[in-house]
């Protein structure tokens, strides 16, 4: 239609008049045109110092005012400017040179802290650039620590925590790990009869209706069958289960069996063997116990075959974790590096998702243990002993909480990075007046994710 009508006034000897072309910023030398500007204030906002500018404030720092003078009239393209930046790169390091305690902040993204007043400093590097630095964050905290104290501290060496107070690591090394399978080689210690439970596991079935499902492999590369067994004594379908269950006294001594559905009337219901009180006040029934011989040697052979790291994952654990404590006892005996037991690591009800944790423990853990301490050989002895006159390392959690290094594992780190980028922007973009509702956008080298923060 617009084709035909444009067409018919041609035809009638309608002029025409050319649309005149914007004329474009000119591209002289230190002339930028409006949209260059705000790229470049973007990319310095989020990056920090530019290149060059860091260059130049490691010379002035070292007295070589001549080669700062050179290097940034060259980039600025006149002796004013340079000047003037001069000027104020050399301000900057003046304020630096004033800061006292050096408190870093996640990191690669530290914040040293005056006595008075507070000042970011930001610092941007890659996360992996081996032919510079072997550590991202050892690098992030050596420059910062330049940058607070005017000091030169060449790589390599390790660096000073007098002037550190604390640092705060959020991490992606066991979520990437896990994405790529590249965990730890470890063994499944399971009840007897129970080989095939994390395989099988249970009902749920979150894509039901895929004609092609594939179930993804375990993580675990063996399985060792622990012959013992325990088995919980009542019924919880009992209409009066209180009145029928097992009493113990004070001390968790048994003083009268089970009278419900399946009693005889004569002795304890279900069969033979020591009923005991559990951690969660349920009774227990034990059928049989394990043998620390036959243990020890299964475990023996286990660690002849190069295994570390083992994941003990029995019935019941949650309630009667004595089983699991002896297995843990003997593989510690024996040499092997990380063991999850699950009463420990996830002392709940359902054995499936407590066993599918300590694998993910068993799997990730080493793995991260790895990396913690190549970033604790860039620091003195101090950092990694932590007593509370020196500087103490936090991590961040999949919760967003933090923990110290003992109680730190690849299963408790699989979020970790995530939860950092939560807290992140979650501090620089809440408004408590506006109270918005904040969008996050989180890249990482195997995953991005899309967060909320309300």
């Amino acid at each position: 239609m617009v084709r035909n009508d444009f067409r018919r006034g041609l035809n009638m000897g309608h002029p025409t008049t050319a649309i005149p072309r914007s004329v474009k910023p000119s591209h002289k030398k230190g002339i930028q045109s409006t949209r260059t500007k705000f790229v470049r204030s973007i990319v310095r906002e989020v990056a920090g110092f530019a290149p060059y500018e860091r260059r130049v404030m490691e010379l002035l720092r070292n007295s070589k005012d001549k080669r700062a003078r050179k290097l940034t009239k060259k980039r600025l393209g006149t002796l004013l400017r340079s000047k003037r930046k001069l000027e104020e790169l050399g301000a900057i390091i003046q304020e630096s040179r004033r800061l006292q305690p050096l408190n870093p902040y996640h990191s690669s993204f530290p914040d040293p802290e005056n006595t008075e007043e507070r000042r970011e400093i930001v610092v941007k590097l890659l996360s992996q650039d081996p032919g510079n630095y072997e550590d991202a964050p050892t690098e992030g905290i050596r420059r910062v620590l330049e940058i607070a104290t005017g000091e030169n501290i060449p790589r390599g060496r390790k660096l000073p925590t007098d002037k550190i107070d604390y640092i705060r690591l959020s991490t992606t090394v066991a979520t990437n790990a896990l994405l790529e399978r590249k965990g730890h080689k470890h063994a499944l210690c399971i009840t007897k009869g129970f080989k095939d439970l994390l395989v099988i596991g249970n009902q749920s079935r979150p894509k039901i209706f895929d004609l092609n499902i594939r179930r993804p492999a375990p993580l675990y590369s063996e399985v060792l069958e622990i012959d013992e067994r325990v088995t919980l004594v009542g019924y919880t379908s009992d209409p009066n289960a209180s009145k029928h269950g097992v009493q113990f006294d004070e001390m968790g001594n048994l003083i009268r069996g089970y009278r419900g559905p399946g009693w005889d009337g004569q002795g304890d219901a279900e069969g033979p063997g020591e009923i005991v009180r559990g951690v969660s006040g349920e009774a227990v029934r034990i059928l049989k116990r394990p043998d620390p011989e036959q243990i020890r040697y299964d475990l023996k052979k286990l660690h002849d075959a190069g295994y570390r790291s083992i994941a003990i994952v029995l019935v019941h654990s949650y309630t009667f974790p004595e089983h699991e404590q002896l297995v843990a006892s003997l593989a510690r005996e024996l040499g092997f590096a990380h063991i999850s037991v699950s009463s420990q690591l996830l002392s709940m009800i359902k054995m499936v998702p407590r066993g599918v944790s300590s694998t993910a423990d068993a799997y990730l853990t080493p793995i991260l243990y790895e990396y913690l301490d190549g970033f604790f050989n860039g620091f003195d002895e101090k950092l990694r002993k932590g007593k509370e006159s020196d500087a103490r390392v936090e991590f961040m959690g999949s919760d967003g909480g933090l923990l110290d290094l003992d109680n730190f594992s690849g299963l408790k780190s699989i979020l970790s990075g995530p939860a950092g980028g939560v807290v992140g922007y979650a501090l620089t973009s809440w408004d408590e007046d506006m109270k918005k509702p904040v969008i996050g956008h989180v890249f990482f080298t195997f995953e991005t994710y899309f967060e909320k923060f309300i």
